[in-house]
């Protein structure tokens, strides 16, 4: 087979927002990959049951903010007043 060329006209530079972004993605893949095993680490075997807890606190930070999101809603609010005159 013969060997095949192309040429190509890409420029090999990193601009500063590139440079941002790359860094920006490492601090994320740190935080997301090695805190998690240095944690469990440190708690040995009881870190599934701090990670099962912290799951349910930031369920519950969720519902908090899903609350605060349905009662800005005219129509909520109308509806949350009829409920209390049920209730």
């Amino acid at each position: 087979m013969a060997p095949v060329t192309t040429q190509e006209n890409l420029k090999r530079e990193i601009g500063v927002r590139s440079l941002t972004l790359a860094i920006l993605n490492i601090t994320a893949g740190s935080g997301i990959f090695v805190i998690p095993a240095i944690i469990a680490e440190g708690l040995g075997a009881t870190a599934i049951l701090a990670y099962f807890v912290c799951g349910v606190l930031i369920f519950l930070i969720g519902l908090c903010f899903a609350e605060v999101g349905s009662n800005n809603h005219p129509k909520m609010k109308q509806l949350n007043n009829e409920n209390r005159i049920l209730f």
